[in-house]
């Protein structure tokens, strides 16, 4: 019968007299002790696992980790895509609420699909960076803005006439530590909106019926059946 246990600390002085938390007892292969409310948000912290028996105790090797921040307190709403052309949805929303302590930086994700299905938030885990996170197939990270009062994104250079789906996921951090990262998945607002079609396709220019003043011009419109637009004008008197 020995007793085990852990002990921390806010910088990398740990001894066994840190913070124990202890029991009696035989722990094999390994054991964990929880902290409860103990501990700081977005705070690192020093840690190291000990034991005794009749002949001392032992400490293990020194381990550190961030608390997360505090988390958002309340989602986006009204969260809305708007069709601006062919290459561009602008997004709008009501801007998510964030605690008043313990989250020194705030912000979004905007996740992205293109197959006509919403987004799942499925792969963002606290504790990592928006551009780390491995999202579930066919989802993208669209944008990463970091500030909770923004209220609008301008998403650009998207293809013609294709249906995109969107999420916004509020976080927090110490804007510093991305160990700290803190995401409010539940609630997570959705939207979508098709872009417009774009210009037509114009191919197979023709030149006929050239004199020394004039020639008509003519084209074919792609994908119209082969719809052919022609057109005149005066092109001096050299010949074409």
């Amino acid at each position: 019968l020995f007793r085990s246990g852990t002990v921390w600390n806010t910088n990398s002085n740990v001894t066994i007299n840190s913070n124990p938390q202890t029991s009696n007892g035989y722990h094999a292969p390994s054991y964990t002790f929880t902290q409860v409310n103990t501990l700081s948000p977005q705070t690192e912290y020093w840690a190291a696992g000990i034991a005794t028996n009749t002949n001392g105790t032992g400490i293990s090797p020194i381990d550190s980790f961030f608390t997360y921040s505090n988390p958002p307190t309340s989602a986006a709403s009204a969260f809305t895509a708007t069709t601006i052309s062919n290459s561009e949805i602008d997004l709008a929303w009501t801007a998510a609420t964030y605690p008043g302590s313990g989250a020194t930086d705030h912000g979004y994700i905007i996740l992205r699909r293109q197959d006509g299905n919403n987004p799942t938030a499925s792969g963002v885990v606290n504790g990592v960076a928006p551009s780390s996170l491995v999202l579930a197939g066919g989802t993208t990270l669209d944008a990463t803005i970091n500030s909770g009062s923004t209220v609008s994104y301008n998403d650009i250079s998207l293809l013609a006439l294709t249906q995109y789906n969107y999420m916004i996921i509020p976080f927090t951090w110490d804007g510093i530590n991305t160990a700290t990262y803190n995401y409010l998945t539940p609630g997570a607002p959705t939207a979508n909106a098709t872009t417009l079609p774009g210009p037509p396709a114009v191919i197979l220019p023709t030149v006929t019926a050239i004199t020394n003043t004039t020639a008509t011009l003519g084209a074919t419109i792609s994908g119209t059946g082969g719809t052919t637009v022609t057109g005149y004008g005066k092109i001096g008197r050299a010949h074409v």
